[in-house]
């Protein structure tokens, strides 16, 4: 990424992408069935770079990566250059990311979180992050850090388009340095949701791997207990709806 920019300096221009005929044919041929009963290619593409999993600056284009796909947007043009269907990497889902282990859960509320987080831009994800990081501190009982402080500065400065993903993925090393610190193991895990969060501005779904961790605290706050899961699930899900 250039310096001082984000992925904000796309969301702030995401009406201008536009591409020629050429380009919309070679992204339909490209995706195939990911755009299969699209209408318009172009307000497709315009939705997944409001929604994307990463976004990336390479030289002189962006590289957003949705769910199996990455779009090519020339930086200084706007114009979509082309799309092409990419397998999940390694990162990119909550599939093979930190998550925490033996985790007692309700699924259908977990998917109701999934499903709300799927309508939500980034930065709204990392609004949800930051409530989700105030109660669980709160949960925890856990005063705030200077690390953590800088977690929230640093989210906040994303959002509005003044830091850049490797700032947060510096300081999520110095959070996980103090979860590995932490002889409590309730703290630990509270403090391994937190550092997710602090990633947020990285790759998006780390917000929900923070949401299992928050989970997992609630596992071992209250053994057994699934109606304590259920009420953190809901919590969750009300905060997600908020933002």
């Amino acid at each position: 990424m250039q310096q001082n920019e984000t992925p904000n300096s796309l969301f702030a221009n995401v009406d201008k992408l536009h591409t020629t005929e050429l380009g919309e044919q070679r992204i339909r041929k490209n995706l195939g069935h990911i755009v299969d009963g699209v209408d318009d290619v172009i307000a497709w593409c315009k939705e997944q770079a409001r929604n994307p999993e990463t976004i990336s600056r390479v030289g002189k284009n962006w590289y957003v990566r949705g769910n199996g796909f990455v779009l090519t947007i020339n930086a200084q043009s706007f114009t979509i250059i082309t799309a092409k269907r990419e397998k999940s990497k390694k990162g990119s889902d909550m599939n093979d990311v930190g998550l925490p282990r033996s985790l007692d859960d309700i699924p259908e509320l977990k998917a109701r979180l999934i499903e709300a987080f799927d309508t939500k831009t980034w930065r709204n994800v990392a609004k949800y992050s930051l409530l989700l990081a105030n109660h669980i501190l709160q949960l925890a009982d856990i005063p705030k850090s200077d690390a953590i402080n800088k977690c929230y500065e640093i989210s906040e400065r994303w959002q509005n388009g003044y830091a850049t993903f490797q700032e947060a993925r510096a300081l999520a090393g110095e959070i996980h340095a103090l979860a590995r610190a932490e002889s409590n193991l309730i703290r630990e895990k509270a403090l391994r949701c937190v550092a997710q969060v602090a990633l947020v501005p990285h790759v998006k779904r780390h917000a929900l791997i923070a949401s299992d961790y928050a989970v997992k605290v609630v596992n071992l706050m209250h053994p057994n207990d699934m109606n304590e899961v259920r009420k953190e699930r809901e919590a969750q899900i009300r905060l997600m709806g908020s933002v």
